[in-house]
């Protein structure tokens, strides 16, 4: 077999990997196709090299270093399992596109998270669900909910709400509110231009003016 052809025409076949004569194999085609077999002791390697560039190196230890100058297309006609026993690291420096024709289900046994530096959609055409134990939502900026259906909040425990300026309720229709126990108003003036009923005892401490409507 001739003498192996240098990797790189700019760099020394020896300094590859450590490999040393003769215990590296080569071919190569008149393309520039190339595979090399390296048996040194303690640093062996495979090396498949296409001649654009593209390749793949599997070292001593087993660790496999695949690439790729240009595209990478996979396509299987029937299922397909991936298996990582250790930690994995997925970058994409452009855009990413997942379409899935079935269901899709995601379990993640630690804790997870989601970082996006610009906006962030999530359109759905059927129902959402969402099931926790604790939950905060944290907004710096504002914050709109359009619902053009019927909202339900159910709340076992206590709530509590804290608006730092002005608040205002525009309610098209009828507003009802039921409190089993006492209710209590803290505040500097307090207008009613319509109908008041009670069933209950009615504590005042300030100024009550009644305009237009009835008090009973």
């Amino acid at each position: 077999m001739a003498k192996p052809r240098s990797l790189d025409p700019k760099e020394d076949e020896d300094a590859f990997k450590g490999g040393k004569n003769p215990w590296i194999k080569c071919d190569r085609t008149e393309s520039g196709h190339m595979t090399v077999w390296c048996d040194t002791k303690g640093a062996t390697y495979v090396f498949n090299a296409h001649q654009s560039g593209s390749y793949t190196l599997t070292k001593h230890d087993g660790t496999t270093t695949s690439v790729s100058v240009g595209d990478i297309e996979q396509y299987g006609k029937g299922g397909m399992t991936l298996t990582v026993d250790e930690n994995q690291d997925v970058k994409l420096h452009g855009h990413s596109r997942l379409v899935m024709g079935g269901g899709s289900y995601v379990e993640i046994a630690g804790d997870g998270a989601i970082g996006v530096a610009g906006d962030t959609t999530v359109f759905s055409k059927g129902n959402m669900n969402a099931h926790v134990d604790n939950l905060y939502f944290g907004c710096k900026g504002n914050a709109k909910f359009n619902v053009e259906g019927d909202m339900l909040m159910d709340v076992k425990g206590s709530m509590k709400s804290t608006v730092g300026q002005d608040q205002t309720n525009d309610v098209s229709g009828d507003q009802k509110h039921d409190v089993g126990g006492d209710t209590k108003l803290d505040t500097n003036k307090y207008n009613i231009k319509a109908d008041i009923k009670h069933k209950g005892d009615n504590t005042q401490s300030g100024t009550h003016v009644d305009s237009n409507g009835t008090h009973c």
